[in-house]
């Protein structure tokens, strides 16, 4: 098996010539036995053939019956073509039509011929061949795979099935053709029939071919098909890894306490006497009665029971016994009934000899004493008999496809086992028994077919216990000697079949699994697994010829099954043995086996990794003062101690398990014999001396194997994973097996009572100096003590290879864990108390820089891995890759690390610890010095250089980019785990005692920080790296890289390099407006992690106040980026059904999304953070810098910035907008004004902004701030044009599909609900400036106005605003030029904006007021007279209810909005304003009112477009008519100083409009005389009456004498108006005139003519 591929050809070649000769031998003997059947059935008498004709007739009558019962049909039981199955192999010989007929003819022949027949092939076999049939369909390649296979022969031709699918065709048309046999196998036994191949395989038992008939013609030269049984299913119970894995999971209770588990005797009704004469009366007639009156008879046999009594039990037994006499196979395979009661007897049989009741028999009582006296001899007997059972389960078609054991028949056989392990030592002796004693089977003549006339059917069987000798012993109570001696494995020799090996297996597995005596002696074991394992087909054959090719993956996997079986035996006590030879070599001869793999694999899952150590990223606490709680969740053991080592790779055991299953393996059972080792000290003295000779053999295989191999096969077929510069990967395994031999040994003190025997192996110096050295060369060695000590200058150059290197971290790992190994789940005090027992139990020393040395050892590997990175080719993907997952395991191991002794301070830090506790604590303590501190800092910042510099020249499909940024982020946790072991252990009570140990320098943590701080600069912001190559923008991106930054700060530096932090933030003349942003982004991911660190650290607090101004305008730019809002989807669903389409699917989609969105509302939020977490629903390391990381803790960081800002009492305009900021943020977690938006939406997150930034511009406003109300308005306007490029981009997106279009409705949506945030905060603005005469409030009145005439376009407004220099902002641009399809799209956007613009027209209204200028309601009208209906209806409202009525009056009467957004900003957020602020003057309003209704209104309504005129007097209707409704009380309305609307002039202004658009006819003469009719119906106030009249009644009322000329142009308006004739026209007229004079000419002032008179 182990030798070379060419010599396994020529050995199968050989094989196959062997058979072919045998066949032909074969087939001769064939042809002579059937010549002389022939002459004997010539002679048979004519009275002998009608017998047999009958007896044919019934027989295939009872199997048409059975066959019915079974669902065969009856007409395919009267199929011509018969089967017969004659060999001893099983296998199924196919009759034609002819040699059916005549086989009925001559079924005469006696049983005698045919049992001469198969003793005459018995004969012709040769000693190879007993074991007959293994896997089929085989080929000859394919022979070395089915060598290592296990399981049975279902599960190899199932296996081919699905390797071949023309097989497979083929094997499904032969069993549907396929026929039943009827020869002893029921039809519930044979699931279906198959062909063998046609070619014989290799190893194929000649048997078979001997039975192979010789069919005449065309038959014969085509070849006849032998069909063979499909094996059922072995039982589970029976099965090997059911047996193994049950033996390795359940404790197995020891003998003793196993027989005092039996039930107490609980006195029966019947006497023994009684019992057994009932029992011997009714067997063997009624079994039913017998089953139950053993059991009854049961109780009785204990030790009290009496001498008569036990006689006649014994008696009772052997008449059974010799009533019905043949074996348990015999008995079984006639009635498993009968054989389920003699087992029961058997058993009785040796509970009696239990209870030493078999001493009481003598010689008086004749046959029972010579049988039942000698116990020894009747285990053997009884035993050889369940194997012969258990063998035929196990090779089924080998003991002629017996019919498979029922449950019953299985548990008869557990208790029988049982019971025996009770009386002799089982495991033992079973192998003493299949070594030496068991015999080869054969075919045998049942006994219980003797009153059968010549039924063949139950004729025969095939066992290894000859029935005659069962009879012989039961008979005369003495065994028959036999001529043959050698048993069935001495019959293989040395080539015992795999088939047989795995039934061996079987068979010790099950034997082993009950509690039996112990055996000191396990030599008859050792015996036997040496047979097994060193046969030819065996795991580890003993003579194999060296080979240094990769061996075979099934035989590796054979290997390692076998050896954790013995493992198994061994824990569970079944084989107790030291470490002598034969298990060292065994380990050793595996060892090297597995070393030809030459992979040494530091890989891991990729998710799990990103898992863990985002788990880790928010489970680490920077704090001085940590809290148990903080680990609980997070700090968790990656493994159980006792599975350490035996662990699969695909566990979580962060690759820290053996790294081959075999190795594994090896460690599991040297593990367990070091268990039973450390129970006696010579025990363990010898124990020791064997592991040190296997060691020190397992060196002596590195040189050996050092020496290069000049084959191309063995150079090139296959590759290690790893770059190596020493010999393949043989040393490093050959080294982490030497160590992970000696942490075996240092397991099993886990089990060990003394320690006292193993001080040599423990948690001890010499134990760590020694797994070091083992697992390192001496550079390596060099190298490590060079860091321990801190030597200044370049660390000594390492040889070492990668592979080696890994083997060392990952042992040193390994047993740095080791040292701080607790139980996090219980209680401090319970915790400590566990961890000082654990300590003693492993014999832990008291050295203080323990951890040191342990931690140095894996920091020297993790460095040397980067000079193997850096000095690698940069196109080596293959080489970058090992390098990679090198590094990424050795971080996660150091981050367990730090994290675990973090977890240890603090625990220790709240009770008082134990000694062996305090020196662990003191070394945790140390570990975290500034000199040690600094040097894994700087050691951790190298290792990202080398990553960043390791990216390709340029992209490459196969360049593993996720393993990349996992090793990264991987290395960023393991920083942050070492700062905060520094800060705990800064503040442990240890800390005064290390202080006196290390001189700390003065800058002990300076070199550390400006080298990270050089590094973030160097390769992180000011990288020459290309952009174009994704992976390193995505690398430049991580937050973590912000957060390890801010922990740097939290560092004890000194204040001058401290005060440098944002220095590396500053942007110089020539970089790119890309970079500007990335600048800002990092500078604010910075800030967020700056403040997130400022409670617990009063250093940051001092930092983030120096640089205050830069950190609050970062803040709000990162709330008013729209690529943080694009984020989130939009809960329009009027205005994405309108873009995306109506129809029945569309609407459910966005319903089903709207639903989703809800329900992420209804979970509970802690802060407004965790709505953008819900809505992404991705669980990632750490968000990259930018709108991610901003959407996902920027209100947290408005909340820690607010408690800031609080606390400063030197400068109140912070505190001030600190307050503001922990107002505003308390209400968003409230809920109240968001609950107008109630879905987790695009729109409640600008509700959110618009809510903040409200406050913000109101109170930077009160304090005159305007350096951040100028970031304000050049963030708005940065994202205004971001907004406008992102949504023209979006519009080129083509496709009509459902995701297509729903991406183009929300991206509209999300257009429109964001224009409404800038359009809101922009009027907010201006209205309330104070400097409206500035150079922003200038431009911001421009661009409202510029949007609302249409003139001109939003692009080009905002990039004139970017050359001012009073705006400082950057352009975002995706577009360069525009096409005629984006103009319309981008008129389509102003279109938005100016709708936003007249919705808040009461804003801008003020505005006005304030500037006493008409310019903005002017654009406004202009704009709104274009617009839709509803839009201009309720524009009039807003500026109408602006100019009446009062601030708090206006919400309960202002128009209902569009959308949710809108609507709370007209109901809550102007309502809890207007609440909020003082009182306005009046003054300014009732002027700016009088203005506005003449001359401007009466102006528009005669003078402009129709559109205009239209709207003007809509507009003058509106401001009437509210002003007159009797729906408003009093108080919610704004009077002048008369208590009026306006002034009587005013209404005669309006009266002469009206009568001048009547008379030239522009408008709608209804609309006019409505207005009109409205106009003098308007209430007036005057001053002889405090009751209101209406205008037209106090014009009529006052007197012609005291009228004042405006009344009387009234009353005659209104004369005209009832009467239009010329003479009341000519009256008007004529008092118009008097009332206005003809130098009072109407005109537009601002029309283009006039622009100068509009000033």
């Amino acid at each position: 098996m182990d030798g070379d591929v060419d010599s396994d050809d020529a050995s199968v070649e050989r094989t196959i010539s062997q058979t072919a000769s045998k066949r032909r031998i074969a087939d001769k003997q064939w042809d002579h036995h059937q010549h002389a059947s022939k002459k004997r059935r010539k002679t048979s008498s004519k009275k002998d053939k009608q017998q047999v004709t009958r007896r044919q007739s019934r027989k295939r009558r009872e199997n048409g019956e059975r066959r019915n019962k079974t669902g065969i049909s009856t007409e395919r039981s009267k199929s011509r073509n018969k089967t017969l199955r004659s060999d001893v192999g099983g296998t199924t010989l196919k009759r034609t039509t002819k040699q059916t007929q005549r086989k009925e003819t001559r079924e005469h022949d006696n049983s005698a011929d045919f049992e001469s027949r198969h003793v005459d092939f018995a004969g012709d076999i040769d000693e190879n061949d007993i074991h007959p049939l293994p896997s089929r369909n085989q080929h000859s390649r394919q022979t070395q795979l089915s060598h290592f296979s296990s399981g049975n022969i279902q599960q190899s031709s199932l296996a081919n099935e699905r390797a071949n699918p023309r097989n497979k065709a083929q094997v499904s048309n032969r069993r549907s053709n396929a026929h039943s046999d009827t020869r002893r196998l029921t039809q519930r036994q044979i699931d279906a029939t198959r062909n063998d191949s046609t070619e014989p395989n290799s190893q194929r038992d000649l048997r078979a071919d001997m039975r192979r008939p010789r069919q005449p013609g065309k038959e014969q030269q085509e070849g006849s098909a032998i069909h063979s049984l499909i094996e059922p299913p072995l039982p589970a119970s029976l099965s090997a890894a059911v047996i193994f894995q049950s033996l390795a999971n359940v404790v197995k209770i020891p003998v003793h306490e196993y027989i005092q588990q039996t039930p107490p005797f609980s006195p029966a009704i019947k006497g023994v006497h009684d019992l057994c004469g009932e029992i011997t009366k009714n067997y063997p007639n009624d079994l039913k009665a017998c089953h139950v009156l053993v059991s009854d008879l049961l109780p009785h046999v204990r030790k009290d029971l009496s001498h008569d009594d036990a006689c006649v039990i014994f008696k009772a037994m052997l008449a059974i016994f010799q009533k019905r006499c043949s074996t348990l196979l015999d008995l079984l395979y006639f009635n498993t009934e009968e054989g389920c009661f003699h087992m029961k007897c058997w058993t009785l049989v040796f509970k009696m000899i239990q209870h030493k009741l078999h001493n009481r028999l003598e010689e008086k009582n004749g046959l029972a004493f010579s049988i039942f006296k000698n116990s020894a001899v009747l285990v053997s007997h009884t035993l050889h008999q369940m194997i012969d059972c258990l063998y035929s389960q196990l090779l089924w078609q080998e003991w002629g496809a017996i019919e498979r054991f029922n449950e019953q028949v299985l548990k008869c056989f557990a208790e029988l086992r049982d019971i025996i392990g009770v009386v002799s030592p089982l495991p033992n002796l079973v192998a003493e028994l299949l070594r030496v004693k068991f015999r080869p089977q054969t075919w045998h003549r049942s006994k219980m077919t003797d009153d059968k006339e010549n039924d063949r059917s139950k004729m025969y069987f095939v066992s290894s216990v000859d029935p005659d000798d069962h009879v012989h012993f039961l008979m005369t109570g003495q065994r028959k000697s036999t001529a043959e001696d050698v048993s069935r494995l001495g019959k293989f020799e040395n080539n015992v079949p795999r088939r047989e090996i795995d039934a061996l297996w079987c068979l010790l597995g099950w034997f082993s699994s009950t509690p039996t005596l112990s055996d000191a002696d396990c030599a008859k074991m050792k015996s036997l697994l040496a047979i097994m394992i060193e046969s030819n087909c065996g795991i580890l054959t003993k003579d194999a010829a060296p080979n240094r090719h990769p061996p075979n993956q099934l035989h590796i996997e054979a290997c390692c099954q076998e050896i954790e079986r013995i493992a198994i035996l061994i824990s569970s006590k079944s084989f107790t043995t030291d470490l002598d030879i034969f298990l060292a070599k065994l380990i050793e001869k595996a060892l090297h086996l597995d070393s030809r793999n030459r992979i040494i694999d530091a890989s891991s899952s990729n998710a799990f990794t990103d898992s863990a150590m985002s788990k880790y990223w928010d489970g680490i606490p920077l704090s001085p003062h940590p809290q148990i709680e903080d680990y609980r969740t997070h700090c968790r053991f990656p493994f159980e101690l006792s599975t350490v080592i035996t662990a699969d790779k695909t566990d979580e055991t962060w690759c820290l398990a053996p790294s081959t299953r075999l190795l594994k393996s090896c460690c599991h059972m040297l593990k367990q014999c070091a268990t039973l080792a450390m129970q006696k000290k010579p025990k363990w003295v010898r124990f020791i001396r064997a592991v040190d000779a296997l060691i020190a053999n397992l060196q002596k295989e590195e040189v050996t194997d050092s020496k290069p191999v000049e084959d191309f096969a063995a150079a090139f077929s296959i590759t290690s994973k790893l770059n190596q510069k020493e010999d393949d990967s043989i040393i490093p395994y050959f080294r982490e097996s030497s160590c992970l031999i000696i942490l075996s040994c240092l397991l099993a003190r886990e089990y060990s009572t003394s320690s006292a025997l193993h001080v040599n192996i423990g948690l001890n110096k010499s134990t760590r100096e020694k797994l070091l050295h083992l697992s390192s060369n001496a550079a390596a060695l060099d190298r490590h003590k060079h860091y321990l000590q801190l030597t200044p200058g370049k660390a000594p150059s390492c040889s070492q290879s990668l592979s080696s290197m890994l083997v060392t971290a990952k042992v040193m790992a390994l047993m740095t864990i080791l040292h701080m190994y607790v139980d996090e789940e219980k209680e401090p005090a319970a915790m400590l108390e566990d961890f000082e027992k654990y300590l003693t139990t492993f014999g832990a020393d008291n050295d203080a820089d323990m951890l040191m040395y342990l931690v140095t050892s894996i920091i020297t590997p993790l460095l040397g891995c980067c000079d193997v990175l850096d000095d690698s080719n940069k196109d080596m993907i293959d080489s970058t890759r090992s390098c990679l997952e090198a590094i990424q395991s050795m971080s996660t191991w150091l981050t367990f690390i730090y994290h675990r002794a973090q977890l240890l301070l603090v625990v220790s830090g709240t009770t008082t610890a134990p000694a062996n506790v305090t020196s662990i604590t003191r070394a945790i303590v140390m570990l975290g010095n500034p000199k040690f501190s600094s040097l894994v800092l700087k050691s951790f910042t190298r290792v990202l250089k080398s990553i960043i510099t390791s990216l390709p020249r340029t992209h490459s499909e196969e360049f593993p980019t996720a393993l990349l940024k996992s090793t990264f982020r991987s290395v960023l946790v393991t920083m942050k785990a070492g700062i905060g072991l520094i800060h705990t252990g800064n503040n442990s009570k240890n800390a005064g005692e290390r202080d006196e140990l290390m001189t700390i320098p003065a800058d002990g943590y300076d070199d550390a920080f400006k080298e990270f701080r050089d590094f973030l600069s160097s390769n992180i912001i000011s990288s020459t790296q290309s952009r174009d190559f994704n992976l390193h923008r995505e690398l430049r991106q991580e937050s973590a890289l912000m957060g390890m930054y801010a922990a740097f700060c939290t560092l004890p530096l000194e204040k001058s390099a401290r005060s440098t932090a944002f220095d590396i933030f500053k942007p110089n003349q020539y970089i790119s407006i890309e970079d500007k942003e990335y600048l800002r982004q990092l500078r604010t991911c910075f800030s967020c992690e700056l403040t997130r660190l400022s409670p617990e650290f009063q250093c940051c607090q001092h930092l983030a106040h120096l640089h205050m101004e830069t950190v609050l305008n970062d803040t709000v730019s990162s709330l008013l980026d729209v690529e943080t809002l694009l984020l989130f989807p939009s809960c329009n669903a009027k205005q994405v059904l309108a873009v995306a389409g109506n129809d029945r699917g569309t609407r459910d989609e966005v319903e089903k999304r709207m639903n989703s969105y809800r329900s992420i509302k209804s979970a509970p939020c802690l802060n407004p953070d965790e709505e953008a977490t819900f809505i992404r629903k991705e669980k990632t390391f750490q968000s990259t810098v930018g709108c991610y990381y901003e959407s996902q803790f920027i209100w947290l960081h408005c909340n820690q910035l607010a408690l800031l800002l609080c606390k400063n009492q030197e400068k109140s305009n912070n505190a001030n907008i600190g307050q503001v900021l922990r107002d505003t943020c308390a209400d968003l977690q409230d809920g109240e004004l968001l609950d107008m938006v109630p879905v987790v939406s695009f729109e409640r997150e600008c509700l959110k902004r618009l809510i903040l930034m409200r406050a913000f511009v109101t109170e930077l406003n009160r304090m005159q701030d305007f350096n951040l109300l100028k970031t304000i308005t050049n963030s708005l306007l940065e994202n205004m044009y971001f907004m406008v490029e992102i949504t023209l981009v979006q519009k080129k997106v083509e496709g009509v599909d459902l995701e297509s279009r729903l991406k183009k409705g929300h991206a509209m949506s999300r257009q429109k609900a964001y224009f409404t945030l800038l359009g809101s905060l922009l009027t907010f603005i201006l209205r309330e400036d104070t400097q409206v005469n500035s150079e922003q409030s200038k431009f911001l009145r421009r661009l409202i106005i510029g949007s609302l005439s249409g003139n001109e376009n939003i692009r080009n407004i905002i990039e004139e605003a970017h050359e001012m220099p009073c705006f400082d902002f950057i352009l975002r641009k995706k577009n360069n030029i525009l096409t005629p399809t984006e103009e319309v799209h981008l008129l389509s956007m102003t279109s938005d904006l100016t709708a936003t613009f007249l919705s808040r027209a009461d804003d801008l209204c003020i505005h006005d007021i304030h500037r006493d200028s008409k310019a903005l309601i002017y654009a406004m009208i202009t704009n709104a007279s274009t617009r839709e209906r509803a839009l201009k209806k309720i524009f009039i409202k807003i500026v109408s209810n602006s100019l009446l009525l009062t601030p708090i009056s206006i919400m309960g009467h202002s128009p209902r909005a569009f959308n949710d957004l809108q609507t709370a900003i007209n109901h809550h957020i102007n309502y809890k304003e207007a609440c909020q602020r003082s009182a306005p003057s009046i003054e300014p309003l009732i002027s700016y009112r009088e203005t506005i209704i003449a001359p401007f209104l009466t102006e528009k309504i005669c003078l402009g477009s129709v559109n205009i005129r239209r709207i003007s007097l809509q507009l003058l209707v509106e401001m009437l008519s509210i002003f007159s409704s009797k729906d408003l009380r009093s108080d919610e309305k704004v009077f002048n100083a008369g208590g009026n609307l306006a002034s009587l002039m005013s209404y005669s202004k309006v009266a002469r409009s009206l009568k001048t658009c009547l008379l030239s006819e522009p408008l709608d003469a209804d609309e006019i005389k409505n207005c009109a009719k409205t106009l003098l119906s308007t209430p007036v106030s005057t001053e002889n009456t405090t009751e209101m009249t209406t205008l037209q009644q106090h014009a009529e009322s006052c007197s012609s004498a005291n009228q004042k000329l405006e009344l009387t142009y009234i009353t005659l308006f209104s004369k005209w108006l009832k009467d239009p004739n010329a003479l009341n026209l000519q009256i008007l007229v004529e008092k118009e005139l008097e009332l206005f004079p003809p130098a009072e000419k109407m005109k537009n002032p601002y029309d283009v003519n006039n622009r100068n008179n509009s000033k």
